[in-house]
């Protein structure tokens, strides 16, 4: 297992944008040399008319090297910090659309934390018009409850929450200046967490499955009530992870052509809950919807990437000892196909098998015994391993 984000930078992301304490939400932080401007908000929306920028409040937190690390923020009811101002907006708030805008400063902005609905993020690196990276935020404020302790593993939550807000809207960014992999942590630059759940451990752990094979582990925890202690909690999480990502961790060397079957997402713990993986073009992005808890993990697997099947696969005996197969190109899901393999056995008789590797789809096989038929077999080569197989049958002869 990979290097996870530090207790104490987790701490104090958690004051930012979770539950606890109630009174000691950020106020705007001033720049300094070591911040570098980090967290200023350059611009505020909601319903897409102009929100007062003093409404978003922003805080920069140490990174490894006692540099800016994270940027949280949080969106308030009015003036960040003035006396009835609040971070809850209200259960009618949920149908509102905010957009934020923040300079992130010296900050490399790879992985952004909402606590939100429909999350949309931007980046844009820095330019002559502005020399820091910045992060545009859409989303809308969801219903969040707390009461759960991370200090120690396993955590633990109530089976009613302790608080619970309505309408809350905020979150962090990260460069990860902490996660040792150097090539990890570049591809992690895209990844996109949401959700309205109390607990998770973000970036996500990167763990080997059953076969070896390097996965995503997602822990999320929560209350399984809300205050009422009788209706249960629903979460809903996302995560989009960019295509570097999928190259990188999982060995994907071809991600821009990997399908929806390339991750398999898979919830455990008790309780309800589904997963389902979208293409939204240059990343992937695994939803989980309608959750119960309180302790539930998200292990996402790599996928289907081989490529598919060759399509229309006919056959032509051109000779006693020759056959031709003329086939449509396999698709690739996720690894580049190197080329094609036939392999054709006789149906009768003593075994006979002849293969053939060609590049084209488009393959002639030799070496047939006269008067015998055959059954061939087609697949796509990929560096992931062998495609799907298409059958078809040759005649006895010409």
């Amino acid at each position: 297992m990979i290097a996870r984000r530090s207790a104490a930078v987790m701490a104090t992301t958690l004051a930012i944008t979770g539950l606890a304490p109630l009174a000691a939400a950020p106020t705007a932080a001033a720049p300094t040399a070591t911040t570098a401007a980090c967290g200023s908000v350059v611009s505020a929306t909601k319903n897409g008319a102009a929100l007062d920028t003093s409404w978003v409040s922003t805080i920069c937190t140490p990174g490894a090297d006692g540099a800016a690390g994270d940027v949280g923020w949080n969106v308030w009811s009015g003036p960040a910090g003035e006396g009835g101002s609040s971070l809850e907006l209200g259960a009618g708030a949920r149908n509102d659309t905010y957009v934020i805008t923040i300079d992130t400063g010296s900050i490399v902005p790879r992985v952004t934390d909402t606590k939100g609905t429909g999350v949309i993020v931007n980046r844009t690196p820095p330019s002559s018009g502005h020399p820091h990276w910045r992060v545009q935020i859409t989303a809308k404020p969801v219903l969040v409850t707390g009461g759960c302790d991370q200090g120690s593993v396993p955590w633990t939550c109530p089976s009613t929450p302790t608080d619970q807000r309505d309408g809350y809207l905020g979150g962090w960014i990260t460069d990860y200046a902490s996660w040792r992999n150097k090539a990890q942590r570049n591809a992690f630059l895209g990844m996109d967490y949401s959700s309205n759940i109390d607990a998770g451990a973000i970036p996500p752990q990167i763990v080997n499955d059953s076969k070896g094979q390097q996965m995503i582990l997602l822990e999320l925890a929560n209350s399984h009530f809300l205050q009422d202690g009788a209706t249960p909690f629903k979460g809903s999480a996302s995560v989009v992870i960019p295509n570097a990502f999928l190259k990188e961790v999982y060995g994907i060397d071809s991600p821009g052509s990997l399908t929806t079957a390339g991750l398999s997402p898979v919830i455990t713990g008790s309780g309800s809950g589904t997963a389902s993986v979208v293409d939204i073009g240059g990343a992937l992005r695994v939803d989980l919807t309608d959750m119960t808890f309180s302790k539930r993990n998200v292990r996402i697997h790599r996928g289907k990437i081989t490529p598919t099947k060759p399509g229309k696969l006919t056959s032509k005996r051109v000779s006693a000892s020759a056959v031709k197969l003329t086939y449509a190109k396999s698709k690739a899901r996720g690894s580049k196909i190197a080329g094609y393999t036939a392999t054709c056995t006789a149906k009768t008789g003593r075994k006979h098998v002849v293969t053939v590797k060609d590049k084209a789809p488009s393959t002639k096989v030799t070496g047939l015994k006269a008067r015998t038929a055959y059954t061939c077999k087609v697949w796509a080569r990929s560096k992931a391993g062998k495609g799907a197989t298409a059958k078809v049958s040759v005649a006895k002869k010409p």
